[in-house]
């Protein structure tokens, strides 16, 4: 199963449900799952965004009274998203398919017998997706917007120096647009020598018959191990393609141009003789490619016999200098879209190792058990009698402790099985407002219900404005709240509590390296 498989089809599954869920979000999510790649990863990942969801094994027949949309585990261990069903077809979409129509036949074959059905309820949805999905936006047209910039900057250039429009003729402004064409394709086979398995070189090429994988991933296709034919393609497009936008009409820079093709002309009978009876394989990229070089020389042929007539050095350094900028900006360039292309599988690994619930389990048992004392009150949400307790260990004023509040307040009450445990840790002084807030909680946990203290603590961590705070909630304290609170801080110094938030599960301290967020899957 490829990785982007399971994550795209999830997030396709939501859209098509109408949920309010961004899709990094839900990349985000099913990572962190121990279980990744599972049916079980997608249900406890819908059950986050409180969308009721099940999973069946039916046979082909019965996926006729299964209404749409559903997801399909695909023969493979694969995933796929059928939206509508016909009596002749399956409208299918996963990461490569856009609501593609498969035959009864083709979808039975590759059909394993599981599915996953969901549905939309009024609460259904992602909290705080606003903020979230605009910032998914921004980070969409970021580089859209840098291109437009550069489109921009090029535009006002031409347009403050006219003396440079007024040297485009035709020739010069087709070759232009050639030299154009042949950026845009060297800087897709860039891509393919980043990430074989890019969506859009798929596309182009074929993603079943791999053919262009095939021959851009040859021997044949690198000079060096650190340098590729499709590199310095790049560098000879981008390079030229500067050269004729500021030539000006300079007969020595389009010469150089030509002199270039025509150096150039050999590599396209390697090329071709290289694909059709070495390999036996034809790649559309690079045939696309030795067509530009010869309509190239054919714009350009006439100018290989001007003589070169360079007035001083100025000139001469211009050109080289317009040439070099593709090869510089590569040398830094590289490097960073390499190991960008390792952080996607480093990090999946990185994740699946951290959420294998065996070594959670045995990390926590290796440490020390602190069990709170008799008689210690502490503040508890949730069902007294659950199962499983989480214990924090917090500071009213600590921002982090407010950030740590709002996760656990997402997802806790979906669990009727956990209860929170509130240890405060705070200052001796009784007037501190540390002190104020947390005895003013823990007053609050004797004359109010649940809802009405979750609601305390809500409001508390969402501002920590005390003054106004404590007009709405502190009332009389009906106890001698400070003794418990004297008590949970010698309790904090024999756990030898350092910082705020500490958590622990069930009396042990959360093993270095794990968040509250990570919880959710391991309990």
């Amino acid at each position: 199963m490829k990785a982007d498989n399971f994550a795209s089809v999830v997030a396709r599954f939501i859209q098509a449900l109408k949920v309010p869920v961004t899709s990094k979000s839900v990349r985000e999510q099913l990572l962190i799952h121990p279980d990744y790649g599972t049916f079980r990863a997608i249900s406890d990942v819908l059950d986050n965004w409180k969308i009721p969801n099940a999973a069946y094994c039916l046979k082909f027949d019965q996926l006729a009274d299964v209404p749409t949309p559903y997801i399909a585990q695909l023969k493979g261990a694969e995933f796929a998203v059928v939206t509508k069903r016909s009596e002749r077809a399956f409208v299918v979409s996963n990461e490569d398919w856009r609501n593609k129509s498969l035959t009864i036949e083709e979808f039975r074959d590759s059909y394993s017998g599981y599915i996953l059905v969901a549905e939309k309820e009024a609460h259904s949805a992602e909290p705080g997706y606003l903020s979230k999905r605009m910032n998914e936006v921004l980070e969409s047209i970021r580089i859209p917007f840098v291109i437009a910039c550069i489109i921009f900057f090029l535009i006002s250039f031409f347009a403050l120096n006219s003396s440079y429009l007024r040297s485009f003729n035709a020739r010069i402004t087709t070759l232009l647009l050639i030299k154009t064409c042949g950026v845009l394709v060297s800087m897709v086979l860039l891509i393919q020598n980043i990430d074989e398995n890019n969506p859009l070189i798929q596309k182009i090429c074929g993603a079943k018959e791999q053919r262009c994988n095939a021959i851009l991933s040859s021997r044949a296709a690198k000079i060096t191990a650190q340098l590729s034919w499709s590199e310095v393609g790049f560098f000879y497009f981008a390079g030229t393609w500067l050269l004729t936008l500021f030539s000006q009409g300079s007969l020595n820079y389009l010469a150089t141009i030509a002199l270039l093709n025509a150096l150039a002309l050999p590599y396209t009978f390697f090329s071709i003789y290289y694909q059709g009876v070495v390999a036996k394989q034809w790649c559309v990229l690079c045939c696309s490619v030795q067509a530009i070089f010869w309509i190239e020389f054919f714009l350009t042929s006439n100018q290989l016999f001007h003589h070169f007539n360079f007035n001083g050095w100025r000139e001469l350094y211009l050109i080289f200098l317009l040439l070099a900028v593709p090869v510089i900006m590569w040398i830094f360039v590289k490097p960073y879209l390499a190991a960008s292309k390792q952080i996607a599988p480093l990090q999946l690994q990185l994740q699946q190792f951290k959420f294998n619930r065996n070594r959670f389990h045995q990390l926590l048992e290796q440490e020390a058990n602190y069990k709170l004392p008799d008689g210690m009150d502490t503040l508890i949400l949730g069902d007294p009698d659950a199962k499983l307790t989480l214990t924090m260990v917090s500071d009213p004023f600590c921002g982090p402790c407010a950030k740590i509040h709002r996760t656990l307040e997402e997802w806790l009450p979906l669990r009727s099985d956990i209860k929170l445990q509130v240890v405060f840790y705070t200052p001796s002084d009784e007037d501190d407002e540390r002190n104020k807030v947390a005895s003013t909680l823990l007053s609050l946990q004797d004359t109010e219900n649940d809802n009405y203290l979750r609601k305390a603590m809500h409001d508390w961590y969402r501002k920590r404005k005390f003054q106004k705070w404590s007009k709405k909630y502190r009332k009389d304290i009906h106890r001698n709240t400070q003794h418990m609170l004297n008590m949970s801080r010698e309790w904090c110094r024999m756990a030898e509590i350092a910082t705020t938030p500490t958590l622990f599960l069930n009396g042990r301290r959360l093993p270095k390296g794990y968040q509250s967020e990570d919880l959710r899957y391991f309990i």
